[in-house]
């Protein structure tokens, strides 16, 4: 570390006593951190005439860490006054010939000490403590304020404020303790093995617990900021194995540790299985994995601890290792790691660290990893436990990506229960074909192993045999397990049961977690709960118990609470539930099980308040962001994680920060807007303002990955992959497929190329065939998806086994592409073999392949029905309802999938012979639904009106009118709701639902209550465009009424869209249209009315019929040639009323470039007097290139220059067609409009039209 010690020693004085040990202290204090590397500089026998200079040099240049050391005669001078001697002080003492002690911490500040020991020793020295430290606090609060950062400063004292001191005592100790560390036999957490430095707090603790002297006794005080650490820890040892408090306790204080390992009994077989693994040739996979409880940890921990050289020696000693255990041999792995909380980039990190292909936090690629161990030879061993625990976002990554590649070169060894990463998919389906899976669950031995494990735990407890049976009997009995066991007989081994007395049995735990919240019941140590429940919240190794666990349980607890003692209290009483573990050369605590975990982190609240906490935090230790590299490494690490955990009010501490300092915090951003999207997954589905949520964070921190990639920060792209490819999906999916379908296309292309990921590639290129779906262009997106079906062919195909469920999802997809284009023996044949494969997968696992099974089916039926298999298609979708009933039975999460397939069947029976079963699919549906609503998740309150209104139609059909009704008149009131809320979304169903409920009424004779219901939904608390709307559309049951009616309705309507900030262009274009086909039915009677309401007819109104069909043919022309040579045809397209339908048209699509493009150019023709073939040189020049749809100001420019050189004398000098600023040419054509007054009305319309596309040009 790098610090100085600055030794002043007075041992020679010409008017007082001398202190020969004076001098010899100094030299032994610098001997001892001098051990260290720290500086020394020493000042002997200073006078008052000396002594500032003398000072002034050995304090330049100083750096963060100073110990400075005054030994020599002291003065009390007054209440919290020290006078210190100078060699040349006189007797009397007089003030102005000592030294303030308090100068020379004003001394160290100023020079550039960040922490600070001053070591006084001398008699009285604890007066001088209190003012040292008001200095250090002025400090802190004038100069530290403007500089953004603590400076921590420490007084240890050698004498109490009315006590002489011995010269000697002091040093000894304190370099006896700077050399070795504490030699108390109580284990003390701040000098743990895993702790690389030690704060300057803890060194006067120590050295006070440590003193051995009576009649004098050292004090220690210090500010109430931050403590860094100040030296080495003498006792670090970089490679100190994880261990349980409670065993390190034990060994403090000489015991004979319960160690797990010495206790080890069982998994014979997999461990012999493991053994065999390991000796044998090549790379390859082994997972290990069970239930928990099941001694997943402890088998790999086993074959970790028996190739770690001390550990080894240690069990040997213990006898932990007999001669007929499965032994894999010293040495054997390579790298550890613990997955717990790790996210992708940590764990590779980690790996390539201890692979020596990394330094430090250097940027690391798989593939990096892959050709240095491949240019090595030979296959190092890799074991990673609690996989199923590492950052959930990342767990497909960390499989796939991480562990599978690694697989190729390694022997990869993995810890992990199950865990399911969707409804369909477990880690272990991931992994486990990939090489060997032994499952705990299944070995046959297991109770034996828990018998024998228990009974050597037990060891000499009274009735040990009766005890462990029934031990034994509950581990196996109710799923505990090892860890059951362990937690139990830890208990008894503290609390001894009599088992000769009646009812003993009941004095044992239930559970694990009965077993712990009884200890914390009767530990009488309440800030206890609070300690350990921080550790339950925390990630990746642990929480540090000096900068980070204090406070987060203090944010448990609701406020202030928990200090140094306490955590050390609570570590040595639960200790057997803590491990120690070390992480970044800091000594991290966590609990040793998940299911206590479990137990714990209960209580959201409870997180959000560590979440936050966290972010406090981290903002005070980095300044406000200024400092990073201040923040403890625990907060480096997982900060982004707390604060994505907290939602909104968390990312956005991070975003200050990436503000601040976006070099150090902008990746942590990235981290948790991916975090956030990933928690928001299970809401998305059902709530619009969760999916909106989540495209936020998503286009934030593709942009910031974007950032990272051009910057080089992320060279290898996968990032920037990962966020593309999953803000297209979301937008994908919330129907912004223009949004979506650039950057699905970038994914493809980077999946093609850079990144080189063909799973990806796969789900891209279906991603593509759904957007090009979505926006009408059917040939490409079955390009698109049938090349994604070569794709998951060729995996399938490399990997046995694998990919089955991707490639049935995009056979579905294939199949609903032929249907579209009406090649139905093909989507036939595509949804057969979705469902053939599926019925593959889930007849080797059920728990994965029977809910997509369920979904092909479906899509079976449907192409079944296509092709005139009406039996059949009934057959499938009965069968998927049934798949659907079995899942929902098994797990209610699921009752979703089964309301939506009954209601596909309701529709499919829908013929006289099955009315009965259709109405009670849709009854069913309905109870479900109705079951599922909740009012805190509006969206499922919002599906039970959808269900209600298909029901409604189904009865409906069925001729039950009134129950129809009834049914009808829910859904209106419910999603009535949500419309006045969000009418954008929700508009549109209300007045289908609204016209259904029209409908039955008028079935029921009930006219009166149908004009009341559309009277109350016209005159709502809606928009005027809105209510306009609802005129338009809610007309069920009234399609007959008279047509002066209907046209007062179209008109009021039109009325209520006039021009304004609220108006609504594509509603415009409606009533439009409605009342063209209204004035078809009667037309002298239609213009009357017109007459008589608004004055003379429209052009849009009265062009002539055969005008559309020419329009739409002329829209259809194959590129700008074949249009233009249409128009050129067609000479009624460049009339005043083709103009006023191009106009309609463009109302209802505004942004159609394309009917702009072509107006534009009929324009030309009919105001500035160009031919066909000038007006469309423009489009046809760029056909090769982007076209206007893509590039508007260059076609605007060019328009708008061919406007001017056709307007202006012949001779004028032309414009240039290739000045790209679309604004300055409408700028350009008022100015024009201007000078010729004969033209200008044709040139302010060329204007206008210009100006029409939606502002789309201003953007481009």
């Amino acid at each position: 570390m790098d610090g100085r010690y600055i030794g002043i020693g007075v041992a020679r004085y010409q008017h007082h006593p001398p202190l020969p040990r004076a001098a010899a202290d100094v030299a032994a204090l610098a001997g001892a951190f001098g051990g260290h590397g720290f500086a020394t500089a020493t000042v002997s026998d200073p006078e008052s005439a000396d002594l500032v200079p003398r000072l002034r040099t050995a304090f330049a240049g100083i750096p963060p860490v100073a110990v400075v050391h005054w030994a020599g005669h002291g003065v009390a001078a007054g209440p919290d006054e020290l006078a210190l001697l100078l060699s040349d002080s006189g007797q009397p003492v007089i003030r102005d010939e000592t030294y303030d002690p308090a100068t020379l911490v004003d001394r160290a500040l100023r020079t550039g000490a960040r922490q600070v020991l001053l070591i006084l020793d001398c008699c009285y020295a604890g007066t001088a403590s209190l003012t040292a430290l008001r200095l250090a606090k002025r400090f802190e609060d004038t100069q530290v304020a403007a500089e953004g950062e603590d400076r921590w400063v420490g007084v240890l004292a050698s004498a109490r404020s009315y006590e002489e001191a011995v010269g000697g005592r002091l040093a000894e100790t304190l370099a006896r303790l700077v050399r070795y560390g504490p030699t108390s036999r109580e284990y003390q957490i701040h000098w743990s093995a895993h702790n690389e430095g030690v704060c300057g707090i803890d060194i006067m603790r120590a050295l006070v617990d440590e003193w051995p002297h009576d009649g004098q006794k050292p004090v220690g005080s210090a500010l109430d900021v931050r403590s860094l650490p100040m030296i080495p820890n003498p006792r670090y040892d970089p490679h100190a194995p994880d261990r349980l408090v409670a065993h390190l306790v034990l060994s403090a204080r000489g015991a004979a540790p319960d160690e797990e390992g010495w206790f080890f009994t069982g998994r014979l077989r997999v461990l012999g299985a493991i053994t065999a693994w390991l000796a044998g040739p090549g790379p390859g996979m082994f997972v290990v994995t069970g239930p928990a409880g099941s001694g997943k940890s402890a088998v790999v921990g086993r074959v970790a601890a028996l190739s770690d050289p001390r550990t080894r020696a240690d069990m040997l000693a213990h006898g932990a290792l007999a001669a007929h255990d499965p032994d894999p041999g010293q040495g054997t792995v390579d790298v550890a790691l613990y997955a717990r909380g790790q996210r992708y980039t940590a764990l590779l990190g980690e790996l390539a660290r201890g692979l020596d292909i990394a330094a430090g936090s250097d940027p690391v690629s798989i593939d990096d990893v892959l050709r240095v161990l491949e240019s090595r030879g030979g296959h190092p061993t890799v074991l990673l436990d609690a996989l199923d625990e590492a950052y959930a976002p990342d767990l497909h990554r960390i499989a796939t990506d991480l562990l599978v590649p690694l697989g190729t070169r390694a022997k990869v060894l993995v810890g992990t229960r199950p865990g399911r990463l969707d409804r369909q998919t477990t880690l272990v389906d991931l992994l486990g074909p990939q090489g060997t899976v032994a499952d705990l669950a299944a070995e046959p031995a297991t109770e034996e192993d828990i018998r024998s494990y228990v009974s050597r735990r037990l060891g000499d407890v009274p009735e040990a045999g009766a005890v462990a049976a029934e031990v034994t009997r509950r581990a196996v009995r109710d799923g505990g397990g090892f860890l059951y066991a362990r937690v139990v007989t830890s208990q008894l081994a503290a609390e001894p049961v009599d088992a000769t007395v009646d009812g003993w049995q009941h004095r044992l735990a239930a559970s694990v977690t009965s077993a712990f919240a009884g200890d914390l019941d009767r530990s009488g140590q309440p800030g206890a709960r609070h300690l350990l429940t921080a550790l339950a919240w925390s990630y990746g190794k642990g929480l540090p118990a000096r900068d980070v666990l204090p406070a987060l349980a203090s944010a448990v607890a609701g406020g202030p609470g928990a200090g140094g003692s306490d955590v050390e209290d609570a570590l040595h009483a639960f200790g057997r539930y803590v491990v120690e573990s070390g992480e970044d050369g800091h000594a991290v605590y966590r609990l040793f099980h998940q299911e206590l975990v479990d137990h714990l982190a209960g209580d959201p609240e409870e997180g959000r308040r560590v979440d936050l906490a966290v972010g406090a935090l981290l903002v005070a230790q980095s300044a406000g962001g200024t400092r990073p590299a201040d923040v403890a490494p625990y907060l480096r690490r997982h900060a982004a994680s707390h604060l994505a955990r907290a939602g909104t009010d968390g990312i956005a501490v991070l975003r200050r920060l990436a503000e601040t300092n976006p070099d150090a915090y902008r990746p942590g951003l990235t981290a948790a807007l991916t975090y956030r999207f990933a928690s928001l997954g299970s809401e998305m589905a059902e709530s619009h303002a969760a999916l909106e949520d989540a495209i936020a964070g998503a286009w934030e921190s593709t942009t910031l990955a974007r950032h990272r990639a051009n910057t080089g920060q992320a060279p290898d792209l996968s990032d920037l992959a990962m966020e593309v490819t999953r803000l297209g999906t979301l937008l994908g999916t919330a129907g912004r497929h223009e949004e979506a379908i650039g950057l699905v296309e970038e994914a493809v292309e980077l999946y093609r190329g850079p990144v080189d990921h063909e799973p990806n590639l796969a789900l891209a290129l279906r991603q593509l065939g759904d957007c090009l779906t979505a926006l009408g262009r059917p040939l490409e997106a079955q390009v698109a998806l049938q090349e994604a079906v070569a794709v998951n062919r060729g995996l399938a195909a490399a990997h046995p086994g694998e990919h089955l469920t991707s490639l049935a999802f995009v056979l579905v997809d294939l199949s609903r592409s032929h249907a579209s284009l009406g090649r139905h023996d093909e989507a036939l044949a595509s949804a057969q073999e979705a469902v053939a494969t599926l019925r593959h997968l889930s007849a080797r696992d059920p728990g994965t392949g029977l809910e997509p099974l369920a979904g092909a089916l479906d899509n079976l039926s449907n192409q079944l029905a296509a092709s005139g298999h009406d039996d059949g298609a009934l057959a499938a979708l009965q069968e998927a309802v049934t798949i659907h009933r079995g899942l929902a039975a098994a797990d209610p999460r699921r009752l979703t999938g089964l309301a939506n397939a009954l209601v596909n069947l309701s529709g499919r029976l829908g013929g006289p012979a099955h009315r009965t079963e259709a109405v009670a699919a849709s009854r069913e549906a309905v109870a479900i639904r109705r079951q599922l609503a909740d009012p805190a998740n509006p969206e499922t309150v919002r599906f039970l009106a959808m269900v209600l209104h298909s029901h409604s139609v189904r009865l409906s059909f069925d001729g039950d009118h009134h129950d129809a009704c009834a049914a009808s008149r829910e859904a209106v009131a419910i999603i009535r709701l949500f419309a006045e809320a969000d009418p954008d979304s929700h508009l549109f169903l209300l007045a289908l639902m609204a016209n259904q409920l029209g409908q039955c009424l008028r079935e029921l004779g009930r006219t009166d209550e149908l004009l009341a219901l559309r009277a109350d939904l016209v005159d709502g608390p809606f928009l005027p465009a809105d209510r306009a709307y609802l005129l338009l559309h809610c007309v069920g049951g009234l399609s007959d009424r008279p047509l002066a009616d209907r046209f007062d309705d179209l008109a009021t309507a039109l009325d209520l869209l006039s021009p304004g900030p609220m108006s609504r262009p594509d509603r415009v274009a409606q009533v439009h249209a409605a009342m063209r086909d209204l004035r078809a039915q009667d037309q002298a009677a239609f213009d009357d009315s017109w007459r008589r309401r608004f004055g003379d007819l429209p052009l849009w109104l009265t062009y002539e019929h055969g005008l559309l069909p020419a329009v739409r043919e002329w829209f259809a022309a194959p590129g700008w040639t074949a249009s233009r040579d249409y128009l050129a045809q067609h000479p009624e397209l460049l009339t005043d009323e083709a103009d006023a339908l191009l106009a309609d048209l463009l109302l209802d699509q505004p942004d159609a470039m394309g009917i702009w493009a072509r107006r534009l150019a009929a324009r030309l023709v009919t105001r500035c007097g160009c031919t066909v073939r000038e007006a469309y040189a423009p489009l046809i020049a760029m056909e090769d290139t982007a076209g206007p749809l893509e590039d508007a100001p260059l076609y605007v420019a060019t328009v708008a220059a061919l406007a001017h050189n056709r307007v202006n004398d012949a001779d004028a000098a032309p414009l240039p067609v290739t000045d790209g600023h679309a604004a300055t040419w409408v700028d350009r054509l008022t100015t024009l409009a201007g000078a010729h007054p004969e033209r200008a009305e044709a040139l302010i319309a060329l204007r206008d039209t210009v100006a029409e596309p939606g502002g789309r040009w201003r953007e481009a």
